[in-house]
């Protein structure tokens, strides 16, 4: 981090510092210095990393590099312990996701999906409205469904 970026950081902590008179000293100490924490780190409240593939399919034992081939670490190894799920070998490699029960999409289940008896050559449905664009009407298959 730059000297510049840090001067922002104090100047920012010194105003919020200020807004925050009726907090007890301890606590509004311990605030800002959270604060400070996050605003020199901004990814820090990334917990797991979840890499999909074209299809909408989670990757499991993903990595990520940066242009010049270093790591990128995000998240936190310990979000999840052995007993509820986590992926011990991408604790051992730093590959993604650590809990892979935790990802937030899903394949659409057997039942979501068109019946066998749909006419594929059919097209999209004609009662879509008007201006109305196929990728809003149709969703390719393989779409991830949110589940929270």
């Amino acid at each position: 981090m730059n000297g510049t970026a840090e001067d922002d950081i104090t100047a920012y902590v010194a105003a919020v510092r200020a807004a925050l008179p009726g907090l007890p000293d301890a606590t509004r100490d311990e605030l800002l210095e959270l604060l400070k924490r996050q605003l020199r780190q901004p990814y820090g409240n990334v917990r797991d990393v979840f890499v999909y593939d074209v299809q909408g399919r989670l990757v499991t034992g993903a990595r990520l590099f940066d242009q010049d081939g270093l790591p990128i670490r995000l998240g936190n190894v310990h979000y999840c312990d052995g007993d509820n799920g986590t992926d011990e070998t991408a604790l051992a490699d730093g590959s993604y996701p650590y809990c892979p029960q935790d990802a937030p999409f899903r394949l659409p289940s057997a039942s979501a999906a068109p019946s066998a008896s749909a006419d594929p050559s059919a097209g999209p449905s004609a009662s879509a409205s008007p201006g109305t664009t196929a990728s809003a009407v149709l969703r390719p298959p393989g779409s991830p469904q949110p589940v929270r």
